[in-house]
Parts: structure tokens; C-alpha cells; sequence
């Protein structure tokens, strides 16, 4: 198995795309792994217990760390979930700035774009809730998918609300925030 695929799959089991039962299966079934984690590393993860989070957890940000070192990226979306809702702010200011917009979905559902990121290429349904929590919703759309928007006007039912953005951005972030009136 070549490095690149190798990073790809440690990217796809750390941002929550891979289950712990089949990365366990592929750490063990990955005989070159050792050469490319270091064996310190390597004997680590398959001496750790995949059903513990205190195991997984101690083993995450390592793995992290060294799959930057094999294959540095200048964007953040590998890191990124499929799923994922970004604070408008410092975070996406990281972010989004990298990401181009391919087509907006325009009225009705004015919050709506498909995006694409500059630097690697994945491209992203983003769904800008920018008046209650001030987030972005982002998932990661696999390219039949982005061309399906960008070609056909088809696009996913995911944050076809803004109520289900609001919805979203109430439960992930610091939540709704009320003002009361003299």
C-alpha cells in the first residue's frame, strides 16, 4: 500500500469517516504500516484497545501528528468531518477563505452553495446560518454529487431549511441567545 493511501485512510478513520471496527481490521491488514507510523507509534496502536476510548484517545492526536508529517497539506480539509459546522469567526477564517463557490442555490434557498476548495479540490455543500448562531454547515459531497448540483441543479436535502440550519446551529454551538427588553 503507498503512503498516500495509507494517509488517507489514518485522515478518513481521525475525522469520524472510517468505523473503529474496519480501522482495526485495516491497522492489522496493513503489514507496511510499521515503516510508515515508526515502530514506536505502530507498536502502540496494535497493542491498544480499540473498544477504549482512553486508548483511541491517547492514540488520536499521535496519529494526527504524523500523518501532517508524511503528507503536509496546506488546507484543513482532509481534517475536516463529512459533516461538520464551523463557527463563523477565527475558525472559518482559516477555512473558508481557501473555498471557491461553484454555484449558489439562489431563492428560495438563498443560504445554500456548493463550494470547492482551492488547494485540494473536495468539494463541499455549505449552508451559512448567519443570523441566530452564526455557523457554517458543511458536508463533504463526493464528486457525482458536485456535479449533480453544478450540471443538473439537483442538490442535496441536507440544510434545505434555513429552520434546520437554525436547528443545527442551536445544538452544536453556544446556542441561542436572548435579549430581554426593558
Amino acid at each position: 500500500m503507498a503512503e498516500k493511501e495509507i494517509v488517507e485512510t489514518l485522515w478518513r478513520f481521525l475525522r469520524g469517516g472510517m468505523p473503529v471496527a474496519e480501522f482495526e481490521h485495516w491497522v492489522y491488514a496493513t503489514p507496511e504500516l510499521e515503516q510508515y507510523l515508526g515502530r514506536e507509534l505502530h507498536c502502540d496502536l496494535i497493542s491498544a484497545r480499540f473498544d477504549s476510548l482512553e486508548d483511541l484517545g491517547g492514540l488520536c492526536p499521535r496519529l494526527a501528528t504524523r500523518s501532517r508529517e508524511l503528507d503536509p497539506a496546506k488546507c484543513k480539509c482532509r481534517e475536516i468531518s463529512d459533516r461538520a459546522v464551523i463557527d463563523m469567526g477565527i475558525e472559518s477564517e482559516r477555512l473558508m477563505p481557501a473555498f471557491e463557490s461553484l454555484k449558489r442555490a439562489g431563492d428560495p434557498r438563498w443560504w445554500l452553495s456548493c463550494e470547492r476548495c482551492r488547494e485540494c479540490g473536495e468539494s463541499w455543500l455549505v449552508g451559512a446560518e448567519e443570523r441566530m448562531s452564526d455557523v457554517f454547515c458543511i458536508r463533504r459531497l463526493d464528486a457525482e454529487g458536485a456535479q449533480r448540483i453544478l450540471e443538473q441543479g439537483i442538490w442535496p436535502t441536507d440544510f434545505d431549511s434555513y429552520e434546520e440550519l437554525q436547528k443545527i446551529g442551536a445544538g452544536t454551538t453556544r446556542g441561542w441567545i436572548q435579549f430581554r427588553t426593558q
